[in-house]
C-alpha cells in the first residue's frame, strides 16, 4: 500500500488575476495534478459563439470571432452571484443558449471619418452585471490610450457590426478557452539537493552521512 500523503498548501498572495501558493509534505506528481485540475476544471465565461452582420474592415471573420473570444469576462457580485446565475451549457435544458448559461452581447461602430479603433469597450452586453474586462490591471489602463482590447481598426467608411454569446464553459470541454493562462512550478532548492543526494548513496553504495545535504555543508 502506497504511503499516505498529507499535502499542506500555504497561501501567499492572492490577486484577481494571480495567486501564489507554497504546496509542502509531497511531491511532484501531486503539484502536477493540481496543476492539471486547474487547467481542465476552472470555469470561464467565454465568448463561444459570434454571428457577424456587417464586415467590411480589412480583417477576416474567423480571426474577429478568435478575438472575440480571447477577451475576459467580469460577473460582477463575486463567486456567489457566479454560481448562482450560470450553469455549465452541457448542463442546460436548452437546446442552444439561454439566459441560464450564456450571455449576449451587441457590437455596432462605423468609422465616419478617419480610421477608428475598435475595442471591447465597444462591446454591449445585454446582461447589465456581465462586462468585459478592458485592463489586467489600473497600471495598465493608466500607461495606455486605448478603451481597451483591441478587435479591428476600421478605415474611412468602414463597419463592423455583430452579435456574441458568451457561455459558462471549462477548459476540459473548450481547450481553447482554458482561463489559466501561465502556471510556473518552481521546486525547493534544498528538497531537491536531498533526493540527489539519496540517489547517489543509493547507486554507489555512499553513506549518506558523507554527503552534504544543504547548499553550505
Amino acid at each position: 500500500m502506497p504511503n499516505t500523503r498529507f499535502p499542506k498548501i500555504d497561501l501567499q498572495e492572492i490577486r484577481d488575476d494571480f495567486i501564489k501558493f507554497e504546496l509542502s509534505e509531497t511531491d511532484t506528481s501531486v503539484a502536477n495534478a493540481i496543476r492539471r485540475v486547474m487547467i481542465a476544471e476552472v470555469p470561464t465565461l467565454a465568448i463561444d459563439l459570434v454571428s457577424i452582420e456587417v464586415n467590411t474592415s480589412v480583417i477576416t471573420d474567423e480571426f474577429l470571432a478568435h478575438r472575440l473570444g480571447m477577451i475576459p469576462l467580469r460577473l460582477e457580485g463575486g463567486l456567489e452571484a457566479f454560481k448562482k446565475r450560470f450553469v455549465y451549457s452541457a448542463d442546460c435544458d436548452c437546446d442552444e443558449h439561454c439566459p441560464n448559461c450564456s450571455v449576449e452581447f451587441e457590437l455596432d461602430v462605423r468609422a465616419e471619418s478617419g480610421t477608428q479603433t475598435v475595442t471591447s469597450d465597444s462591446l454591449r452586453s445585454l446582461d447589465p452585471y456581465i462586462k468585459p474586462v478592458h485592463f489586467s490591471s489600473e497600471e495598465e489602463a493608466n500607461n495606455t490610450q486605448d478603451t481597451g482590447v483591441i478587435i479591428a481598426k476600421l478605415g474611412p467608411g468602414q463597419r463592423l457590426k455583430l452579435n456574441a454569446i458568451a457561455k459558462l464553459t471549462t477548459g476540459q470541454l473548450k481547450p481553447e478557452e482554458v482561463v489559466i493562462w501561465a502556471l510556473d512550478i518552481i521546486k525547493d532548492k534544498l528538497a531537491a539537493l536531498k533526493h540527489q543526494c539519496l540517489e547517489l548513496s543509493q547507486d554507489e553504495g555512499m553513506s549518506t552521512q558523507n554527503v552534504p545535504i544543504t547548499p553550505f555543508g
